[in-house]
Formats: structure tokens, sequence, C-alpha cells
């Protein structure tokens, strides 16, 4: 069997690793290098979460996710998961903690519910005077996502598999069997997935019709240095429907804190690039900086672009077309986080092992 994949971001490159495991012939094409910078996989951090609200199937499987992110760090060599936890801060005016709440409950996942004055004295750094409560879980954390597309892209490599940089895709064709280049080159073989992210909806417009290019700009402020070790036991957070909307990393490798917020979130064609606007750290830090204590003593460094997608209900999309081709858009913002786990069960569809349509109702 033999497996053509449009684009080397972690769906595509893992999809390949566990293919190429069962001895498919795979070809990984990549308009750029890799990793591409402009890929939305190869920003430098991501955050999983054990709560996903409106969405039990990502809940339920979250655990199983983080799981399997260790697997794959033990087998690479290489720490890409770090486990922080998560906190999410509670509004009177949006319901997200308690919805959060309840879907922990429904699937039997440990959290703690926390009062302010519990936060300040476990977590220094964030202020509390307008939090009803605030919901820990210590399932969650950081992978290291740059990394990951890195050593995934190596590793098949090493096993056989063909990474080809810099090989964009002007068509594909409508049956999934075969796609050609822009230099008119025809590649052929019995498979061909389609996971290139924001560039989606160009290659296949009839098929991707309700996948939305998305643009976001994260920032990067160093904190006080006197706030350091308090920093070290700080988890994740999300602060949502409050005057502060948006969510947070930790600080790693000396980057600083990474922020983004909701209302930073717009359409945008991946063609407008990878560059932040000017002052887009400060703006930005401006919009998250106030859940902070002290946040005027942080000094925005510099802010990231990320292009991803959306879809309706911001569900994963694993749609099939033709004989063999699959559409692979898991984004929504929390594609990444899972692809550990979809990217087994995806080859394993494609492999007769499993049923795709089951699969996409998993992750609802």
């Amino acid at each position: 069997m033999r497996a053509i994949i449009v684009g080397a971001g972690i769906y595509g490159l893992l999809t390949a690793l566990h293919l190429r495991k069962e001895g498919v012939d795979v070809v990984v094409l990549e308009r750029g290098s890799i990793p591409n910078p402009s890929c939305a996989s190869v920003d430098r951090d991501r955050m999983i979460r054990a709560a996903h609200p409106g969405q039990p199937g990502l809940t339920r499987r979250v655990a199983d996710a983080s799981a399997e992110w260790s697997r794959l760090s033990d087998e690479l060599g290489e720490g890409f998961y770090i486990e922080t936890g998560t906190l999410t801060f509670a509004s009177p005016c949006l319901d997200f903690a308690e919805r959060s709440l309840a879907e922990l409950e429904a699937a039997g996942l440990p959290y703690e519910r926390l009062n302010p004055d519990e936060v300040s004295y476990r977590y220094p750094v964030f202020r509390t005077d307008d939090v009803d409560w605030a919901l820990y879980t210590r399932d969650g954390g950081v992978l290291r996502a740059g990394r990951i597309v890195g050593a995934v892209a190596e590793r098949l490599g090493e096993l056989g598999g063909v990474p080809r940089p810099h090989s964009r895709v002007q068509a594909v064709s409508s049956d999934g069997r075969s796609v050609t280049l822009m230099d008119g080159t025809v590649i052929s073989g019995d498979a061909v997935l389609v996971c290139a992210g924001a560039w989606v909806p160009e290659l296949l417009p009839e098929v991707a019709r309700d996948v939305r290019p998305i643009r976001q700009e994260v920032a990067y402020v160093a904190p006080p240095d006197d706030l350091t070790a308090a920093w070290t036991r700080t988890p994740c957070f999300v602060s949502t429907g409050q005057a502060v909307d948006g969510w947070g990393l930790p600080p790693l490798d000396g980057l600083g804190v990474k922020v983004g917020a909701v209302a930073n979130v717009r359409p945008s064609a991946p063609e407008n690039g990878i560059t932040a606007a000017p002052g887009a750290a400060e703006t930005l830090w401006a919009m998250v900086g106030p859940r902070f204590a002290r946040w005027n003593e942080y000094r925005p460094t510099h802010a990231d672009v990320c292009h991803f997608t959306l879809a309706p209900n911001e569900t994963f999309i694993l749609r099939p077309f033709g004989a063999g081709g699959l559409l692979v858009s898991c984004c929504s913002g929390s594609g990444f986080k899972f692809s550990s786990l979809v990217t087994r069960e995806i080859a394993d569809a494609i492999l007769g092992k499993r049923s795709l349509t089951s699969l996409a109702e998993e992750y609802r």
C-alpha cells in the first residue's frame, strides 16, 4: 500500500509514522520546510487541558491523549509533555467553569474547586479579587509542539518514510488517488490524506466548504525576577467571560509567560504570513495581563502568529472523498493535543482495522 499525505504538520507526520510502522509506503508533501514555521503545529508550546465543555468525547479521552504523549516521548527519547495542571477561573457572567466541572464529573475525572483565597495562596502570581472560584485539574499541561514535529519528522525518515519539503501541491484528484505538484509532477497512491491545516480550503474547496482559516497572535512576557520560583509551580490557566478573556502557559526555556486572548482570533488567509503586527505583544498583554498580580511589572518581549482552522461547533472533521481520499481537519483549538490518539486511529481506519465514521463520533 502507498499513502500520499499532504501537509507535514503533526497530523500528517504522526499518521505517516503510524502507517510506516505497519509497512505502508508513505510520502509526506509539504509546501515549505519541515518543520514549516507557517504551520499551526510548529508553535513553540501548546496547552492540553482536561475539560472541554460541550464536547464530552474530548473530555473523556484527554487522559488517554496525555498517556500517549508520554509514550511517544519515551519512544523518541525526549520529554514532550510537561504536566503542570490547569486552572480555570469562574466568572459570574459566563458558565465556562461550571460546564467544565460538569464535564469532569460526568467523565469521572478528578478536580478541585478552589476559592479565591486558596488560589492566591497556592498561585500568588494571579489576581483573584474579581474571581468567584476556580477549577483545578492535575491532568493537563504543556506540549512542546515545535520539538514534537521536528522529532516525528526525523523518526519517520529513519524508518524509511519520505518527507518531501518544498513540494507544494497544486491539485488533489477527485478520486483521492493522486496529487499534482506545482511543477506538474503527478504522484499516485492507494490513499491520499489531506492534512494541510489552513490551506485545506484552497486544495479541497468543496470537501472543506465549512472549514474556516483563522489567525491568532500570541505574546510572550517576562515576569519579575522575584516571581521565578512562584512560576515554577503555577499551572496553565483559562480565564473566560471576565474582564480578562484569555489563557496562558507558564514560562519555559526562558521564553516568558505565553498568553493569548479570545478577542484576538480572527479570520485570515494563511498567505498573510506569520509576522505579528507592530505592538502586538503589548496589545495582548493589556488584554490578559490584568489576570496577574503586579501585571504592570511584566515586560512583553515578542509576539508570534499561528494559523489554524475552525469548523462548525469546533468539531474534528474526518471526511472521506472519492475512492481513496480523506480530509483531516482536526483543529478548532484542540487538534494538537489529541493528535497523539487521533492519528493512530486514522491509520487503523486506513488499514481497515476500524470504522472512520465511529472515530469521528468519538471526538464530539
